[in-house]
């Protein structure tokens, strides 16, 4: 029977596991987004069923700004992604990290083996108990378009209010400026 129990509480685990498309590096707790000044990580599946990923940098009334990584060039770049074409966006609000969690589950599990008989009642629920918390801290950790409005993305972009007047493509990427000479002078 506790066979046939923890086996029911890894798989409804499994089937409802969000997958969190954030690469390591763009991972931040609560804290640290406090200091960050990068915007958060957005995956977009666009209306062909093509994907892209980056940094969210801005979301305009018909636009989103993405800085990312163009997949024929390598090269850092800022996509200007019409919401139009946008079928979905998840947006990795912050990481819940569930570890403290996960260790006090397995303790309180290991712990009900002194429950004698019992233990067909509250090993599951131990487990059950835990693997349900890690999930809903998990689901409000990521957030998802049509679920949401892509309003409420805002708050997570380099510039929730737009991208500011002059501010340069190269300085969002992070590039050296390029002055350009509209008349560049005659070569000798």
């Amino acid at each position: 029977m506790t066979a046939w129990a923890c086996a029911a509480v890894a798989c409804a685990f499994l089937a409802g596991c969000r997958s969190n498309p954030t690469p390591d590096s763009m991972r931040w707790t609560h804290e640290e987004m406090q200091t960050v000044p990068y915007g958060n990580f957005l995956f977009v599946e666009f209306r062909n069923r093509a994907t892209a990923g980056g940094e969210l940098i801005a979301i305009g009334d018909d636009s989103i700004w993405v800085r990312g990584v163009n997949a024929q060039t390598k090269e850092q770049n800022l996509f200007r992604i019409r919401i139009a074409e946008v079928l979905t966006a998840r947006l990795a609000r912050y990481t819940a990290h569930d570890e403290i969690l996960y260790v006090w589950g397995f303790v309180g599990t290991l712990s009900s083996l002194t429950h004698g008989y019992f233990l067909v009642l509250s090993a599951p629920v131990w487990a059950g108990t835990t693997v349900g918390i890690a999930e809903i801290r998990n689901r409000a950790a990521i957030a998802d378009y049509p679920d949401l409005p892509l309003e409420a993305f805002r708050p997570y972009a380099r510039f929730p209010q737009g991208i500011p007047e002059g501010v340069s493509v190269a300085q969002i990427l992070g590039l050296p400026e390029v002055q350009v000479q509209a008349n560049p002078p005659p070569t000798p």
